[in-house]
């Protein structure tokens, strides 16, 4: 089973969505994880509302922090925020940066174009390690 980690600044909005995409899509072959930097205390409202939309609960998600992890453990690790915004540098076997803006505050519109953005690339991740 391949091992997935996604990783952003606060874990309350792109991370928690991706994490789900991929629990979704990969149906039981990915074990997948995701953490931030500097956790929120919860999930965005508007992230469990608009994964909501698309039949994934993301409501009991509790944000974690990434010093609870070892990066080396996962197949791939994937940041989905940008340097700009405090996104860690992460040394890990196989990484990916998907720098997606991020949509917290954001109109409801910018939300779900992050989220579909976001779902789009976990379903070619999970065909990539499948």
């Amino acid at each position: 089973m391949k091992r997935v980690l996604f990783v952003c600044t606060e874990n309350c909005c792109r991370s928690p969505m991706a994490e789900a995409f991929t629990r979704h899509y990969g149906r039981g072959l990915v074990e997948v994880h995701s953490a931030g930097v500097h956790p929120a205390p919860r999930v965005d409202p508007t992230a469990v509302q608009v994964m909501a939309e698309v039949g994934i609960d993301i409501s009991h998600h509790q944000p974690k922090t990434l010093e609870d992890l070892d990066v080396q453990d996962y197949h791939v690790v994937v940041t989905v925020c940008s340097l700009e915004e405090g996104c860690p540098v992460v040394f890990a076997p196989e990484k990916q940066e998907w720098e997606l803006p991020d949509p917290r505050g954001k109109s409801l519109e910018f939300f779900r174009a992050v989220r579909d953005d976001i779902g789009e690339r976990v379903r070619q991740l999970v065909e990539e390690l499948g």
